[in-house]
């Protein structure tokens, strides 16, 4: 899921800085960036520390981070919040994640980074995710709403801040649920579009919204992120009742 404000930077301001243990990942992973064009420099370190020593003392331009962090919680937390102290809080920081790692996701947005998704993301994915976030955007994948909803609001995320689902929303509503809302809202926890969606279920993509429509009525979800946050992680546990 994403979200995009005014703010562009381009690649003659944008310094990047790829920090990843593993050798031959980080050099696809610098390889990627000069590629695609996205920066004036690129730099690659194994580790946040040596990132850190190598800040500048003034930084003239805009910094992006790649940050793969070996840590969950607090550990991820600490090394964002190190990092933006050695590159300034204009830093822009995504943060990779291991993808069953809810906790770390969640940490990662409070401490301020406008982006995170799972270590194993595509480069082609994360390039435009890093396009996302130099446009002034946020990104979290599906398999990390549930985890945000939680979290306290961050002002990296504006408007993605996620409200506490209504009382009693998950239990009661779940049930009571067709058959074909039901499967409509699986597929959309799953992270699959509304194309996709239609497809998969032999829909019409305008019958898919619909359904969908519906739900966030009956939720009073605010969009499609909200209704993620706020039914996916009981979804499983409610049994079908038709």
């Amino acid at each position: 899921m994403s979200s995009a404000i005014a703010m562009n930077w381009g690649p003659t301001d944008v310094d990047v800085l790829v920090i990843e243990r593993r050798k031959i990942l980080r050099d696809h992973l610098v390889q990627a960036v000069e590629e695609a064009r996205l920066a004036r420099s690129v730099q690659s370190f194994p580790k946040p520390e040596e990132a850190i020593v190598a800040a500048p003392a003034a930084p003239d331009g805009k910094p992006l981070i790649l940050l793969n962090s070996d840590q969950s919680g607090d550990g991820v937390a600490a090394e964002i919040g190190a990092l933006r102290r050695a590159y300034g809080d204009h830093a822009l920081i995504i943060a990779l994640c291991r993808e069953s790692d809810a906790e770390a996701f969640a940490a990662a947005v409070a401490a301020g980074a406008p982006a995170v998704a799972p270590d194993h993301i595509g480069l082609d994915v994360l390039v435009s995710v890093m396009r996302l976030v130099l446009a002034g955007g946020t990104y979290a994948p599906s398999t990390a709403l549930v985890a945000l909803a939680s979290q306290p609001a961050s002002p990296a995320w504006g408007a993605l801040a996620l409200a506490p689902s209504p009382a009693g929303a998950p239990a009661d509503i779940i049930p009571t649920l067709t058959r074909r809302q039901r499967d409509v809202l699986e597929a959309l926890c799953r992270g699959k579009p509304n194309k996709v969606i239609a497809h998969e279920l032999n829909l019409c993509e305008s019958t898919v919204k619909v359904h969908l429509r519906s739900i966030m009525r009956m939720t009073r979800a605010r969009s499609r992120t909200h209704l993620v946050a706020m039914l996916g992680s009981q979804l499983a546990a409610i049994p079908r009742t038709r």
